[in-house]
């Protein structure tokens, strides 16, 4: 416990505010401290398995370089109790799939505009 109230400590000594009402600044080191601060926290709650791992699974997105994760956790499907469960657990995958599908659409559209406009520059 001592160990993760000074990290905390150390994370929240510097705030870090808003420029212009976008986004304030995220260094890589902040990201990788808080990481370690989050996984503290899990590590003191819950026990390891056999191999290693804790129960609960997470990720940090930097929004000043990454667009937020695009991607509903998906149940296990061995734990299903009945078909509607496992329907639902297809539905999940499905949207997942279709999430991913329109994100590369307009990535893929933003790349032609871009394409587009240089074309007609040059």
């Amino acid at each position: 416990m001592k160990n993760l109230t000074k990290m905390l400590e150390a994370f929240l000594k510097k705030k870090s505010e808003s420029q212009n009402g976008g986004f304030a600044k995220v260094s890589e080191g902040e990201i990788e401290d808080l990481y370690k601060i989050i996984r503290c926290i899990l590590e003191l709650k819950y026990e390891k398995d056999a191999s290693g791992d804790i129960p609960v699974d997470f990720r940090l997105v930097d929004r000043t370089k990454f667009e937020r994760l695009h991607y509903i956790p998906v149940p296990y499907e061995h734990k299903a109790k009945n078909d509607d469960e496992r329907m639902d657990i297809l539905s999940v995958l499905n949207l997942n799939l279709s999430i991913a599908s329109r994100e590369l659409d307009t990535h893929v559209r933003i790349q032609n505009l871009i394409r587009r406009n240089k074309e007609k520059i040059q």
